[in-house]
């Protein structure tokens, strides 16, 4: 169950998400599965339409599974909710160049736009919401 810092930053990633896509829609909503992903997840999934599915959860060093998955939904644009533990692997295994090694569990305001399938694999680092402590 989130706090109400983690709902505020639920519904901040929710128009954080529509403005970035600017009028398209998710093609689906993804969160890793655990009630604090899910929770995070939920708002952006409700006010974009697709359902919320979970994805398998996957310690740090396999998560080739899902990017396996992920990489077979090019030209879709989809959201992934993680934490710090699943979300610099599975942008390693995306391709995505530079990804962080780590990232900090009380970091929250991190937005890893990974753009894949047509030329090369990018990667934009953004940040939403309030800044994490």
């Amino acid at each position: 169950m989130l706090q109400a810092a983690g709902r505020d930053r639920a519904a901040a990633l929710a128009l954080y998400v529509a403005d970035r896509l600017a009028g398209r829609k998710l093609n689906a909503v993804y969160a890793t599965r655990t009630e604090r992903t899910f929770d995070t997840a939920d708002d952006t999934a409700a006010a974009q339409a697709p359902p919320l599915e979970p994805l398998a959860d996957f310690p740090q060093d396999d998560a080739g599974p899902t990017a396996t998955a992920l990489l077979g939904l090019r030209c879709q644009i989809v959201l992934v909710v993680g934490h710090s533990g699943t979300i610099p692997a599975l942008l390693r295994l995306l391709g995505a160049p530079n990804p962080p090694g780590s990232i900090d569990q009380n970091e929250y305001d991190k937005f890893f736009e990974v753009t894949y399938g047509v030329g090369p694999t990018t990667m934009e680092v953004l940040e939403y919401g309030v800044p994490s402590p």
